[in-house]
C-alpha cells in the first residue's frame, strides 16, 4: 500500500473493553484499557533490556499499526491498548514532519518505522545526487531520543528499474547508518512479488542490496474474500508457509532481521477466522520476526482492512498482548 502523510491530526474513538489475557474482556477506568495479563506484564518488564541501539527487539516481536491518513494513534490506543510500533509514510520534502512524528511516537512508547519517497530518481540517487538530502535526514533522526527504522521507497516493484532501486539502497544505507547510530536501515518489499513474481528482476535474491540491512520488511496480507480482476479469493493466505518461513531463511542467510511492515485481513476473513491476527503474530514470533505493523486503513487498497468491527478489535487487542513493549535503553 502507498500512503503519503500530510499533517498529523488527532482522532477520538469511544473506549471499549480490554482483554485480560484469560480470554475474558474487562473494562478499565472510564471504560478504557485495564491491566495487561501477567505474561504481558512480564514481557514489558523485560523489554527495556531487549531493545538494541537500532531498535531491534531481541526478546520477541513489536506489534503495531499504521493509522488511516496518518492520524495520531492515541484514540485508537484508547480502544485497543498501547502500540509498540508505528508505521508512517512520507514524501521527500516532509523530513521535518517525519522527525517530529517519530519524536512523538518515541515519547509515547512506539518504535517509529518510517519510509520516505525520494527527491530524485533511483538512478540519480544512486549516483549521489541525493546524498545531501539523505545525510540531512539521518542527522536529524540521530538527534531523536531513541531508535527509528527507516526505509526508502517501499514496495518498489513496478515503479521502475529494480537494478537502479538496489543501487540506490546501496548508496543510501551506509549514509544513514554512518550518520545515525540509532537508525535501523530497512528495505520494504511487496511480499508476493519479492518471492513469487514471474518477473525475476523483482525477486528478493536479485534485488537485495549488498550493504548492511538492519530490518528486511515485507508487506503481506490475508487475501480471503478479496476481489481482484473479477476473481474473489476463497482461501486464507498461509502466512507462515508462504511468507514467514522463506523470509526468515533468507534473513538468516544474509545476517539481518525481518518483520512485516504491512498486513491486514478483511471483515469477512475475521468472521471466518476470528483468531487470525493472534495466530499470525504467534507464527511470526516462531519464525523470529522482530516486528509487525497492521495496515489499519482502506486507502489505496483492494479491500477495507480497517479494525472497525468488534471481532477485529478483540483479535488485535489480544495480538498486542502477545508482543513486547517498546522501551529503548536510556
Amino acid at each position: 500500500m502507498i500512503v503519503v502523510m500530510g499533517s498529523i491530526s488527532g482522532i477520538t474513538s469511544p473506549a471499549t473493553a480490554a482483554n485480560d489475557g484469560s480470554g475474558k474482556e474487562t473494562a478499565g477506568p472510564s471504560g478504557g484499557i485495564l491491566a495487561l495479563s501477567s505474561k504481558a506484564v512480564e514481557r514489558r518488564k523485560k523489554s527495556k533490556r531487549c531493545i538494541g541501539q537500532r531498535g531491534i527487539a531481541k526478546c520477541g516481536p513489536l506489534v503495531g499499526a499504521s493509522i488511516q491518513g496518518g492520524a495520531d494513534p492515541s484514540g485508537f490506543e484508547n480502544e485497543v491498548g498501547q502500540l509498540s510500533l508505528r508505521r508512517t509514510y512520507w514524501r521527500a520534502d516532509q523530513v521535518g514532519a517525519a522527525v517530529a512524528s517519530a519524536r512523538n511516537d518515541l515519547a509515547h512508547g512506539r518504535l517509529p518505522w518510517i519510509s520516505f519517497k525520494l527527491p530524485y530518481s533511483w538512478s540519480e540517487m544512486a549516483r549521489g545526487r541525493g546524498d545531501a538530502w539523505a545525510r540531512d535526514a539521518a542527522e536529524r533522526l540521530a538527534k531523536l531520543p531513541g531508535p527509528v527504522w527507516v526505509a526508502f521507497h517501499h514496495e518498489p516493484e513496478g515503479d521502475g528499474n529494480m537494478a537502479a532501486w538496489t543501487q540506490m539502497q546501496e548508496r543510501l544505507g551506509p549514509i544513514v547508518r554512518r550518520h545515525a547510530k540509532n537508525v535501523g536501515f530497512s528495505i520494504i518489499m511487496t511480499g508476493w512479488n519479492t518471492l513469487y513474481s514471474s518477473d525475476r528482476s523483482e525477486r528478493l535474491k536479485n534485488v537485495y542490496p549488498n550493504v548492511k540491512v538492519d530490518v528486511l520488511g515485507i508487506d503481506a496480507y490475508d487475501t480471503y474474500k478479496v476481489t481482484r480482476d473479477g476473481r474473489t479469493m476463497t482461501e486464507h493466505t498461509d502466512m507462515a508457509h508462504k511468507y514467514f518461513a522463506p523470509i526468515a531463511k533468507f534473513a538468516k542467510a544474509h545476517n539481518t532481521h525481518w518483520g512485516i511492515a504491512e498486513t491486514g485481513y478483511t471483515h469477512a476473513a475475521a468472521a471466518d477466522q476470528p483468531n487470525w491476527l493472534r495466530q499470525t503474530v504467534s507464527a511470526l514470533q516462531r519464525h523470529g520476526g522482530v516486528g509487525i505493523s497492521y495496515f489499519n486503513s482502506s486507502l489505496h487498497s483492494v479491500a477495507d482492512w480497517r479494525l472497525t468491527t468488534s471481532l477485529k478489535k478483540r483479535d488485535y487487542r489480544m495480538a498486542l498482548d502477545q508482543g513486547y513493549a517498546f522501551k529503548p535503553r536510556s
